[in-house]
């Protein structure tokens, strides 16, 4: 296959996973305790020949390195292999998805909503905290089963969270050569909500300190971006409303 078919095939692979066509969605990912070690196997080798033919790729063509234009805005991410496609499954809980900063709150189980997940980066994002190196993780969720509850701003009576969103902040840092992002993790933010008008803001929390991470870029295009992170997670990377 050349080069130019390979790009064409990903992206329909591609179009197939943003458009959760694919297994690769959270919300509809079968167990990895009922997928057997052949299928395990072969999902490993498929991936890591992927992997080596868009590195070879990027590298080829010199698209292994990082764009502004590309790497600015509002993104859809999506964990195809590795560590973190594997803890990001429903369900989920709130230690998992604000990295054990609010250990006092009793939510229970969380269902991720893979759909309004959203990175945010660069100066050019819509996000609140818009900066030249911002790098921010918003985790909407519903709460399987309801319980906690919380006063009223009136202070009168109470009512009961059914949602609520997690966003992860940070910033990023691009490498000499620019072919890889160092991503240092600071805070989260955190907001729950009711099915009426109620919401629930409360103070960020940092973390005690930044958490370290990376992603080298294996390709960047207009259209997508792939890299592996320093976990060893493959992640796509897709602009949103761009």
């Amino acid at each position: 296959m050349s080069k130019v078919l390979l790009l064409q095939a990903f992206v329909a692979f591609s179009v197939m996973v943003v458009s959760n066509g694919f297994i690769w969605s959270s919300s509809k990912r079968p167990s990895r305790l009922l997928m057997s070690a052949g299928q395990n196997e072969s999902e490993k080798a498929f991936f890591a020949s992927l992997e080596e033919s868009l590195r070879s790729l990027g590298s080829e063509y010199k698209m292994n390195r990082v764009v502004d234009d590309f790497n600015e805005g509002k993104f859809k991410a999506v964990p195809l292999f590795g560590r973190l496609r594997d803890v990001t499954t429903n369900p989920s809980t709130i230690d998992a998805m604000t990295l054990n900063s609010f250990p006092d709150l009793p939510l229970g189980p969380l269902l991720l909503l893979d759909d309004e997940a959203f990175v945010f980066k660069g100066q050019r994002a819509p996000h609140a905290a818009a900066s030249p190196n911002l790098y921010a993780v918003q985790s909407p969720f519903t709460i399987s089963k309801p319980e906690l509850k919380l006063a009223q701003k009136s202070g009168e009576g109470s009512w009961i969270p059914t949602s609520g969103v997690s966003t992860v902040i940070g910033t990023f840092e691009q490498s000499e050569d620019g072919k890889q992002l160092t991503i240092s993790l600071e805070r989260v933010e955190l907001t729950l909500r009711d099915d009426s008008d109620n919401v629930f803001k409360f103070d960020p929390r940092p973390f005690k300190a930044p958490l370290i991470g990376s992603h080298k870029v294996l390709l960047m295009t207009p259209e997508f971006t792939v890299v592996k992170g320093n976990l060893g997670s493959l992640f796509l990377f897709f602009p949103v409303n761009k």
